[in-house]
């Protein structure tokens, strides 16, 4: 028996390294080959198949595994001890950042990323951050969706499968002007949202152009801070989003800061352009502005701004549910400047790094 792991006394349960188990969860958790598949890890039995009521008849560690005898079944299980012990997250813990104090923002040739071990450095890079550059990239109609398809599964919208960013005649929409765009989040009237960007240049603009770039999360641990209040307000109560024009109408409610159950920060969802009137209740709608509009001077605010100007073959991924990005006017004249653009979902960018 390992010092690290103790069978407690009536056989209710397992102690590991000063943490209890009961004989229920230690059961639940059994991975050996009659309970998980063992390329897959996925369950070949439900929880209501478990016995009600569970005790241990025997419990030893080999290793790093509990080999547990349970009763009434006589289930003989394994389980690895250390998993107990560790809470799995699903991402690297995101790297905060603010403006010109910042991590190194990870950049690669397109190139360099046919290697495996490159890529996956550079998406775990991306995965902290929440941006990832590309060099080099081939200047392709579609490109951009090509690229995408090497890590990722590249998801439609109403703008397409791949999108053009440029000034045209009667736009319909504001990223097809050369006006500058405030630092927006993508999509919020989506459910759900589309989780990671892929912005590809084709052409620049002669004059402005600028890429804005703002981490989302940075600025909410520091409304957090320094007015919990107004962090309350904003994770506590959804509002609507909406986009329509001829031939859609999407709306989807969403929180403008949202944590997990640990209180750490999942997503901020944030665009001016597309929320609506509140329809929350009269007596919070007021709190709820000023909480609103405190988090939009905050992000306005040039120190968390991060600028680049992106050249023809730069392509940059960044994290939808994370990041806002805008951009400054830029001279449309002849329609110069053009970025395509795909969304990609972030649950395939973790499973390309994890592989």
């Amino acid at each position: 028996m390992s010092e690290n792991v103790i069978v407690l006394g009536t056989g209710t349960g397992v102690r590991v390294n000063e943490r209890e188990f009961s004989a229920l969860v230690l059961r639940d958790a059994c991975r050996c080959a009659k309970c998980v598949n063992v390329g897959t890890d996925q369950r070949l039995y439900d929880i209501s198949d478990l016995p009600r009521h569970v005790t241990i008849t025997y419990a030893t560690c080999v290793g790093e595994t509990l080999r547990v005898v349970f009763a009434p079944e006589g289930h003989e299980g394994e389980i690895p001890w250390r998993r107990l012990l560790a809470r799995t997250e699903p991402r690297p813990k995101a790297a905060l950042w603010c403006g010109d104090d910042r991590p190194h923002f990870a950049r690669q040739t397109a190139e360099a990323l046919e290697d495996p071990a490159v890529l996956k450095a550079w998406l775990h890079d991306f995965m902290r951050a929440g941006v990832a550059f590309a060099t080099d990239v081939p200047c392709d109609d579609g490109e951009v969706a090509r690229f995408g398809e090497r890590f990722a599964f590249v998801r439609g919208t109403n703008y397409g499968r791949v999108f053009d960013v440029r000034a045209v005649a009667n736009h319909d929409h504001l990223a097809y002007s050369d006006a500058g765009l405030l630092p927006h989040t993508d999509n919020p009237y989506r459910d759900p949202v589309p989780g990671v960007q892929l912005l590809h240049c084709l052409q620049a603009a002669a004059v402005g152009g600028e890429t804005v770039l703002v981490d989302g999360f940075a600025a909410a641990e520091a409304l957090r801070r320094e007015n919990p209040e107004a962090f309350a307000l904003l994770t506590n109560h959804s509002v609507l989003f909406r986009y329509h024009d001829s031939h859609c109408d999407i709306q989807a409610r969403q929180a403008l800061i949202a944590c997990d159950d640990t209180g750490a920060l999942r997503r901020v969802i944030y665009n001016n352009r597309a929320i609506q009137p509140l329809d929350l209740p009269d007596n919070i709608c007021d709190a709820y502005l000023a909480a609103y509009r405190r988090f939009a001077v905050m992000l306005k605010d040039p120190q968390w701004r991060f600028g680049t100007i992106l050249k023809p073959g730069d392509l940059m991924m960044f994290d939808n549910e994370r990041l806002l990005h805008g951009r400054s006017a830029y001279d449309g004249a002849q329609y110069a400047r053009h970025l395509q653009g795909c969304y990609v979902d972030r649950d395939a960018i973790e499973s390309t790094a994890r592989i």
